[in-house]
């Protein structure tokens, strides 16, 4: 289930959501989770996007903490023939790191640069920082 709204012509906004059960048959499930992302986006001009995004999934164990993510990205398209990615996302999902123990959350920040220097020649770099 889910919507798709476009209450101006460059805004965009859409949410979706999932319901996962597991279990003998589908009447009595054992677990179950929900999950739902929201995403909206904004084109101002032809050459610039600019995008919002927040999904949230609860767990199928019981007692664990309901996952979120939270990202932000900015495309910027000056001509055909640059193209250039921000990207930006946190999570909040728990990871276990030998040595270090338990760490809290993920960030991820990045860049991405696409060159097409001619008509069927192209050239991508991506460079991406994680804490």
């Amino acid at each position: 289930y889910g919507f798709n709204a476009m209450p101006l012509r460059p805004f965009r906004l859409a949410w979706s959501g999932r319901v996962y059960r597991a279990g003998r048959s589908v009447g009595t499930a054992t677990v179950s989770s929900v999950s739902s992302v929201w995403d909206a986006r904004w084109v101002p001009g032809g050459w610039l996007e600019l995008g919002l995004g927040y999904a949230s999934t609860s767990p199928l164990a019981r007692g664990d903490a309901r996952v979120s993510t939270r990202q932000a990205n900015l495309r910027w398209t000056p001509s055909t023939l640059l193209q250039v990615d921000l990207n930006y996302s946190r999570s909040s999902q728990v990871r276990n790191d030998s040595g270090l123990g338990e760490l809290a959350g993920r960030e991820l920040t990045g860049v991405r640069i696409l060159w097409a220097p001619a008509r069927l020649t192209r050239i991508s770099g991506r460079v991406a920082l994680v804490s």
